[in-house]
């Protein structure tokens, strides 16, 4: 396991697997990732998350309003900062 977090998924009954990319074509450099997937619900795709940050979700499913704003608000709470007023409405 790369990560001590890998445990955690794990504990939670998601699949975490290690994954090695060769890197910008350089010969001998490679970067790690995970890519994380939950067996009881393999129709929710997978999360691919690298040490440098870069998380990725893949899903080839449809998704209705409803889950795309469940997505959204999920993501917005991650991004929003402790304290940053919520703005209702768009910017005029």
């Amino acid at each position: 396991m790369p990560w001590p977090a890998c445990r955690k998924l794990e504990s939670r009954g998601l699949e975490s697997r290690l994954v090695t990319y060769s890197g910008n074509g350089v010969q001998g450099s490679h970067r790690n990732a995970v890519n994380v997937t939950n067996p009881a619900a393999p129709e929710r795709g997978m999360i691919h998350v690298e040490k440098n940050g870069l998380v990725t979700w893949e899903y080839s499913g449809t998704l209705d309003t409803a889950g795309i704003s469940k997505i959204l608000d999920d993501v917005t709470n991650i991004l929003r900062t402790t304290g940053l007023r919520f703005r209702h409405g768009w910017p005029s």
